[in-house]
């Protein structure tokens, strides 16, 4: 199965320069094998705290806190800190306990994804769930005073020309989109 790609580069200035990029877009594969087998290593340097931050903002992603105001605001932060920006902060480890802290507490809210049996479904106002796949959605456009409904999420977005996107969002937070009305159909 295919996880990303591996793209290794040449780069020359005063020396020979070898970059080794990993490019993994499965955020399974990070939290349940990557993570695992980084956490079998040593490190004894600054790239302990950088790794921290790293799972902390895995977590974030795998737990769809992303998606979230605050997730966003949280994993720019911590990307903040990491890497040379480490170097910048004087008081770091009272950053890092602000950090950790902030972490804690968003990961006590309930989170954007409910995970069952290894699959992710997306939680929208506060607890209704869609699932992977076929969601029915009933349109009513309040102009026309008509409903129309979808077999799913994908359907919708095809016929009213909106991304997918966009329609997940006005379902999570019940904003009347071009005169429409988005519901999830029981």
């Amino acid at each position: 199965m295919r996880k990303g790609k591996i793209v290794i580069s040449k780069r020359i200035r005063d020396k020979i320069y070898w970059n080794v990029i990993l490019d993994i877009s499965d955020i399974y594969y990070f939290k349940y094998v990557l993570i695992p087998l980084f956490r079998n290593l040593n490190f004894h340097t600054n790239k302990y705290l950088d790794f921290c931050n790293w799972c902390y903002i895995v977590d974030l992603y795998y737990l769809g806190y992303h998606l979230t105001p605050e997730g966003k605001i949280l994993i720019t932060e911590i990307k903040s800190v990491m890497d040379k920006g480490r170097l910048i902060n004087i008081n770091k480890n009272l950053h890092i306990k602000n950090i950790n802290t902030k972490v804690i507490n968003l990961l006590s809210k309930s989170s954007p994804y409910e995970i069952k049996e290894g699959k992710k479904y997306r939680r929208i106002n506060g607890n209704k769930l869609l699932k992977p796949g076929k969601n029915k959605i009933i349109v009513i456009n309040t102009i026309e005073n008509k409903e129309s409904i979808y077999e799913s999420i994908s359907e919708v977005g095809r016929t009213l020309k909106i991304s997918r996107k966009k329609i997940t969002f006005i379902l999570d937070t019940g904003l009347v989109y071009k005169n429409n009305i988005f519901n999830l159909y029981k």
